[in-house]
């Protein structure tokens, strides 16, 4: 057996936790397929919004995937950009919620500068947040920092 894996044969929204084998390495990866192709189909978001929306789910997978209790893991980014805010709610039975509020005009008018703009772009001057929820009985935990960097990836480092 050679060791590898079809990409047909691996089933979509999953969560792949790894470690390299004689190294401090590890980490996860996460893969979305209906799971996001769901959340995006529900509105007519532009490519850069949607984009900015499947970052926004893939983050809270991969840190919600790694939560040791039941409860959910909220990661959001509000700004005073073209994009006024992007949530997405990750629970640890492994559903998947989001969502973006957004001027398509000012999209439209930031799109036609850019390539692909990134979080900072997008959202502006603003705060991203991750809350952690562990039901009714236990006070929710909020990392709140500022957004900078293109992608929230880089905030959530903060």
């Amino acid at each position: 057996m050679s060791g590898r894996v079809s990409l047909e044969a691996v089933d979509d929204d999953r969560v792949f936790p790894f470690q390299i084998e004689g190294e401090a390495v590890r980490g996860r990866l996460v893969r979305l397929g209906p799971a996001v192709d769901e959340i995006l189909s529900a509105h007519a978001y532009p490519d850069p919004v949607a984009n900015l929306l499947g970052e926004t789910c893939a983050l809270a997978a991969l840190v919600g995937s790694n939560l040791k209790f039941e409860g959910r893991l909220i990661v959001q980014a509000q700004g005073n950009g073209p994009v006024r805010y992007v949530v997405c709610d990750y629970d640890t039975a492994g559903s998947l919620r989001g969502y973006c509020r957004f001027d398509p005009e000012e999209v439209a008018g930031l799109v036609a500068g850019f390539q692909r703009p990134g979080a900072r772009a997008l959202l502006g001057d603003g705060l991203f947040m991750m809350t952690v929820d562990q039901g009714p009985d236990m006070d929710r935990y909020q990392g709140v920092t500022a957004i900078e960097g293109e992608t929230l990836a880089l905030c959530a480092e903060q």
